[in-house]
């Protein structure tokens, strides 16, 4: 009786213990599943497209340049360079005109003024024989002596018709003496340096005080008269540009506008790209070289664009979106450009656009949306 008692009792602690691990095995292996589920599909913040009619704009970015090419000043004279009005260093503006260097010039001008005086004397040493042989002529040559200063400009030689004359005059010096005092004036010219346009010093060779030699470097010049941004136009937008058509451009640093104009096209697409180069013109005296650009040229095309964050974009303008819980990279167009976001055509309704920042390839991987 006993040993019936014990075995089933025995028989009962089997069946417990056969019942526990197979409760156990059920609860690990739905565990196990949940885990898988949950390893295939992520998860990800998204936002339902909503396609709205919106006004088409062309975008264009470049670095401004000066439309003139650098300018470097090179001396042409010999002497002592003097004090200039203003410094003569980098980033000091200077109007076109206006004075940028001044060489100590005493020994050209006295040079130049003992050329004049011989050159007058000449003239008076003939006026007898001018007056007695050709009357005619007497009186304008008079009045050009009458006239004459040593500090002023020579004047223009009195016009000669007469051919005994014109020979008379040259076998005497005046000619030759006259474009040898007219050479020393021009090179008497070249001890002030002006500047040939509204510019910006860029980089200077010399200071005040320093001598100067023929060759010398003085200074780079940048002109800010005019600037030219050159950008890039996909060929189906090219019909939507003309020469003269105004864009309003920014600098995101700055957070500053101008104005502009396209200035040039050029028809000839890049083989690699497809792309037309375009030429904007800007007049901005603030503006620096190199400085980064963008803005957008309106069309009167309206399509289907949904707004979106522009860190979402992707190289080759390409986002994510989870269609069917699967995610794919779609290629969009950027109808608008703005600060923070763009407005993008290619996107159906109602699609799942991951609106989250991805640093890794998910191109094709089982997700759903979080939100």
């Amino acid at each position: 009786m006993k040993n019936l008692v014990f075995n089933k009792a025995l028989v009962l602690v089997f069946s417990l213990l056969i019942f526990f691990f197979i409760f156990s095995g059920c609860t690990d292996q739905r565990e196990t599943e949940e885990k898988t589920v949950q390893k295939i599909y992520s998860s990800f913040l998204t936002q339902e497209v909503k396609n709205k009619s919106v006004q088409k704009q062309i975008h264009l970015r470049g670095k401004a340049n000066p439309r003139k090419k650098k300018v470097t000043i090179v001396s042409e004279v010999q002497g002592k360079v003097l004090t200039p009005q203003k410094p003569l260093k980098e980033g000091v503006y200077f109007n076109r005109g206006e004075l940028l260097l001044q060489v100590d010039n005493t020994d050209s001008k006295l040079n130049l003024y003992a050329s004049k005086s011989r050159f007058i004397a000449a003239i008076n040493k003939v006026m007898s024989t001018i007056k007695l042989d050709y009357p005619t002529e007497y009186e304008k040559w008079a009045e050009y002596l009458d006239n004459y200063k040593i500090e002023d400009e020579l004047k223009k030689l009195p016009e000669v018709q007469i051919t005994e004359l014109r020979n008379y005059l040259t076998v005497n010096g005046i000619f030759d003496m006259y474009y040898s005092v007219k050479g020393l004036e021009n090179q008497l010219s070249k001890y002030d340096v002006i500047v040939p346009f509204n510019g910006v010093i860029t980089k200077a060779y010399i200071q005040a005080g320093e001598m100067l030699s023929p060759n010398k470097l003085i200074a780079e010049l940048n002109s800010t008269d005019e600037f030219e941004v050159e950008t890039s136009v996909s060929l189906k937008d090219l019909k939507y540009l003309n020469v003269g058509k105004k864009i309003k451009l920014y600098n995101r640093d700055l957070n500053k506008h101008y104005q502009g104009k396209i200035k040039r096209i050029n028809r000839k697409l890049d083989n690699n790209t497809q792309m037309a180069t375009v030429y904007l013109s800007l007049k901005n005296s603030s503006l620096m070289e190199g400085m980064f650009l963008e803005g957008n040229i309106e069309t009167e095309i309206e399509q289907k664009g949904v707004p979106i964050s522009r860190k979402l974009l992707k190289r080759n303008n390409e986002v994510y979106v989870i269609r069917d819980s699967i995610v794919s990279l779609v290629k969009v167009d950027v109808l608008i450009n703005s600060d923070n976001e763009v407005y993008v055509s290619g996107l159906m309704d109602y699609d799942l656009l991951i609106n989250e920042i991805v640093s890794t390839p998910i191109n094709g991987i089982k997700a759903v949306s979080k939100n």
